[in-house]
């Protein structure tokens, strides 16, 4: 994991609050009261890059390092 810059940490961290204000916020509660996964939601989670945030480049990942992953979740 190498050091993200502060300009893609910025952009990074801007689209995946934009992803989820847009897609996840309107279905939230609805799906927590139920008790359902949001299964929808995982296409567009891996197209993100969201499951390899911290999985170096070269095995398929973003390769942020751990200050923008806390700065996402």
């Amino acid at each position: 994991v190498t050091q993200t810059s502060e300009e893609a940490r910025k952009q990074i961290v801007s689209l995946v609050r934009d992803f989820v204000k847009r897609d996840v916020e309107p279905i939230a509660n609805s799906y927590d009261n139920e008790d359902i996964y949001p299964h929808e939601l995982i296409p567009t989670m891996g197209e993100l890059g969201l499951f390899g945030i911290n999985i170096p480049t070269e095995y398929g990942g973003m390769g942020l390092d751990f200050t923008t992953f806390a700065m996402i979740f």
